[in-house]
């Protein structure tokens, strides 16, 4: 992310996949945290959309 508004962006992206309930961008961060229904969607789906509007992602591991 190169500016405040590319949060907007990935935020927007995700928000149209069917199942995606939430999406919170942090700038600062840099990263995306993402509530989803995943008998609707999945991973794959959610960093393809993230990609396709310029921003390549991956899954962060969630393991404590």
């Amino acid at each position: 992310m190169d500016c405040a508004t590319c949060p907007i962006t990935i935020r927007v992206a995700l928000m149209h996949i069917a199942g995606v309930s939430r999406a919170k961008v942090s700038y600062d961060k840099r990263e995306a945290r993402v509530t989803y229904d995943d008998a609707k969607t999945n991973v794959a789906a959610l960093t393809k959309a993230t990609a396709d509007v310029g921003y390549p992602s991956f899954e962060a591991d969630t393991q404590p």
